[in-house]
């Protein structure tokens, strides 16, 4: 507890396992480089998406069997999940 009153980190201990830290407010041009990074991302896992996509695809050409029409609605699934969540982690932010 001396620790953190000597660091000057406007931080305070609740009792021996709560620590309580002041964080300042977001600023506007924070949330948008916040809101470009979570867009960033998306677009990152929908194309790893895409990948697992292609490599099913071959998948079933090589063996001859499987449903392409399952693999394309997995992965409209999942990147309407995706989707879902970065609307979700922007409005979240504020963007």
């Amino acid at each position: 507890m001396k620790a953190l009153s000597d660091a000057k980190l406007n931080a305070y201990a609740l009792d021996p396992r709560t620590v309580c830290v002041g964080i300042p407010p977001v600023s506007g041009e924070q949330r948008a480089e916040l809101a470009r990074h979570v867009k960033k991302l998306g677009e990152e896992a929908k194309v790893a998406i895409r990948a697992v996509r292609q490599d099913a695809r071959k998948e079933i050409a090589a063996r001859g069997r499987g449903s392409e029409r399952a693999v394309q609605e997995a992965t409209d699934a999942a990147v309407s999940e995706v989707e879902r969540l970065v609307k979700a982690k922007l409005t979240e932010i504020g963007a």
